[in-house]
């Protein structure tokens, strides 16, 4: 589809208005060969050909050094201005008609653009802001804009930044859809008040009620699993349930990562969801009696130090370890071998199970194309993308695995809605500080 928008692009000083001004700060130098009128504005339309947009199209920060963008005018004036920044970020060819002379490639760094008017023929477009970093995210964006032409603009960034990126531009912000992992990053979400509920029978369907939002508010589209590794060569007997963790039998065995970790704080909420307070309280002081160094690194790291005898057990998501079995890396292959998954929970209410989800954002501009966004990620290919690409179980039953997952086989995961991870998650966080895990 093709945008055509009034705008007004000057040089030289700033003209005495307000209305949406964008500031760029990779260069002060405007058009050169361009004609002006004496004032130094150059009055015109651009059409652009926005088919040509894909992948991470809003990263007006994080790469360019671009300044942010807070337009004055409220409505579709922030989309606007947010997607014209991106084509200029791109070098994409821009059309500008000038007292009926056409202009082509205005695609300059250091311009300053004003949206003097409305859209006549809107072109469809998705903004997303996303805290996953995984190559399978770029295929399923590749895919939705293959099937349906609607280009998709994604901006990637810690979860944490993002949420308060959104905080701050509130409804102004450009963003349709919030991905991220972990239901306790969408509860937060969900405390600021950005998101907004989704009325879907497609995500009702195919969706189990305890892995989406009790209001409709997000919904899982993969899950993950929090195991435990243990490495053979340094113990005899491995634990069989996660209370076995926190026995003396088990001292200086046990690596972690930080308790503020999110995966960590869901684990821990979900244990004060099915055993309560006082156990999971002594459940996190029995672990870190237990630990074999400080927390440190992240998942693969505690699976290194696992492999490598500095502890007997440790804990990480399933995938960190499909990587290592995976990889083409024969150190990473040798990591994997030394380790045994233990499916901690399975004998009882279930592996603990968290997801990576996504929500409709209450400042969306492109709801209907959100929404559809949302009902593609439940559909099957999609559904295999996150197992092939991620290694991250599938939520809708029958999908096909990876090799990897079918090696690691399918398993019983605890049916309690993940809203709780987040619910219970500001409690977890005061266990693990009373206990003293770092």
């Amino acid at each position: 589809m093709t945008m055509t928008s009034q705008i007004l692009i000057f040089c030289g000083q700033r003209p005495q208005a307000s209305v949406g001004a964008v500031r760029l700060s990779r260069r002060r130098e405007c058009l050169s060969q361009t004609p002006t009128n004496a004032g130094g504005l150059l009055f015109g339309t651009f059409r652009s050909a926005t088919s040509g947009i894909s992948g991470r199209g809003l990263q007006t920060s994080r790469d360019s050094g671009s300044s942010e963008l807070y337009p004055q005018t409220a409505g579709g004036t922030a989309a606007k201005l947010k997607l014209f920044l991106s084509l200029i970020k791109r070098r994409t060819t821009i059309t500008a008609s000038v007292g009926g002379r056409l202009i082509k490639s205005v695609a300059v760094a250091g311009l300053a653009v004003l949206v003097l008017g409305v859209n006549t023929a809107r072109a469809q477009t998705l903004n997303i802001y996303t805290g996953r970093h995984y190559p399978a995210d770029q295929m399923l964006y590749d895919l939705f804009q293959s099937q349906t032409g609607i280009t998709v603009n994604a901006l990637e960034g810690k979860t944490g930044a993002l949420l308060e990126r959104l905080r701050l531009e509130g409804d102004e912000s450009p963003a349709d859809l919030f991905i991220t992992v972990d239901a306790g990053n969408l509860w937060r979400a969900r405390n600021l008040d950005l998101l907004a509920p989704v009325v879907s029978d497609v995500l009702d369907a195919r969706i189990p009620p305890h892995l989406r939002s009790p209001e409709n508010l997000w919904f899982g589209f993969a899950t993950r699993s929090r195991i435990a590794f243990y490495n053979p060569r340094v113990l005899a007997a491995p634990p069989r349930r996660w209370s076995d963790l926190a026995l003396p039998e088990y001292r200086e065995q046990i690596c972690a990562r930080s308790s503020s970790n999110i995966y960590n704080l869901s684990l821990l909420a979900s244990f004060i969801e099915r055993d309560g307070e006082d156990a999971a309280a002594r459940w996190a002081q029995g672990v870190v009696a237990n630990f074999a160094r400080p927390p440190a690194g992240g998942d693969t790291d505690q699976l290194r130090a696992a492999a490598e005898g500095i502890c007997g057990v440790a804990i990480a998501n399933h995938y960190y370890y499909a990587r290592l079995l995976a990889s083409e890396s024969a150190a990473d292959n040798d990591v994997a071998a030394a380790l045994v998954p233990l499916w901690l929970g399975e004998e009882g209410d279930g592996v603990h199970a968290n997801i990576s989800g996504g929500a409709l954002l209450r400042s969306a501009k492109n709801r209907e194309e959100a929404v559809a966004f949302l009902e593609f990620l439940a559909s099957d290919r999609a559904q295999e993308i996150f197992a092939e690409a991620n290694n991250e179980y599938p939520v809708v039953a029958g999908v096909a695995l990876s090799p990897v997952l079918d090696v690691l086989g399918l398993h019983r995961t605890e049916e309690v809605n993940v809203s709780v991870y987040g619910r219970n998650q500001a409690l977890a966080q005061r266990i693990y500080d009373r206990a003293g895990w770092q």
